[in-house]
């Protein structure tokens, strides 16, 4: 996606002052918050019930969680370079459309759930421009998606990323049926070891293992059914 990166980085100043904040709160409980002060903050994401985003400029930001704080409302600060999801990124989204129309997309081979809506997609919309500029502006719809995804019955979840920060949302998605949920890496633990663990953990699960892959020329040999 050269050319949509492209895009960022050349209309970054537009909106690199900013900060997002993550705070316990429920989306609903939040919004009379913002809306009785006029600040222009925006909820950037709902992970869960009780956990949101909130994003726009740093001021604004503060404002709002300092006057939460004094009702008791923790927050704390994300390390981000842009508020996406909030006004700021108003002035760009054009141009991230017209950069998206330029880009080539191809249809996905999975499903896939969307951050936008929180449900499932069809690779029509997905490959469309104006997807994309959506994508940017409106709030990630994480937990909706959890539930979603909670909804299929899969069978194991991975978090793919250099640490596990979204698996604890997933638990409480489940509602007590919850399937392994297993880190790709983990910080402070070296990379094979934990991908190695969570192969391990997957294929205990029921997952379909290449070995041949995982271990060129070895051989898979039976083990006792014993401890």
């Amino acid at each position: 996606m050269p050319l949509l990166l492209n895009t960022t980085m050349h209309t970054g100043s537009l909106y690199r002052q900013t900060v997002s904040i993550s705070m316990p709160e429920n989306p609903k409980a939040l919004s009379p918050h913002t809306a009785s002060t006029g600040l222009p903050v925006s909820i950037a994401a709902e992970n869960g019930p009780v956990q949101v985003v909130v994003s726009g400029p740093s001021g604004a930001v503060d404002d709002l969680c300092a006057r939460l704080g004094n009702k008791g409302v923790k927050s704390t600060r994300l390390a981000v370079s842009h508020a996406f999801h909030s006004a700021l990124v108003e002035p760009v989204m054009a141009e991230m459309e017209r950069e998206a129309a330029r880009t080539r997309f191809s249809a996905p081979s999975i499903r896939l759930i969307s951050n936008v809506t929180g449900r499932s997609i069809s690779a029509a919309e997905i490959v469309r421009p104006s997807y994309w500029r959506d994508h940017m502006r409106l709030p990630v719809r994480f937990g909706t998606g959890l539930r979603t995804l909670a909804e299929t019955g899969p069978d194991i979840c991975i978090e793919i990323g250099p640490h596990p920060a979204l698996l604890s949302f997933a638990s409480a998605a489940f509602d007590g049926q919850t399937p392994p949920l297993l880190p790709s890496l983990r910080k402070g633990r070296p990379d094979l070891e934990q991908m190695l663990e969570s192969l391990a953990q997957a294929y205990v699960a029921g997952a379909v293992v290449d070995w041949q892959k995982v271990a060129p020329g070895g051989r898979v040999i039976d083990l006792p059914g014993y401890p």
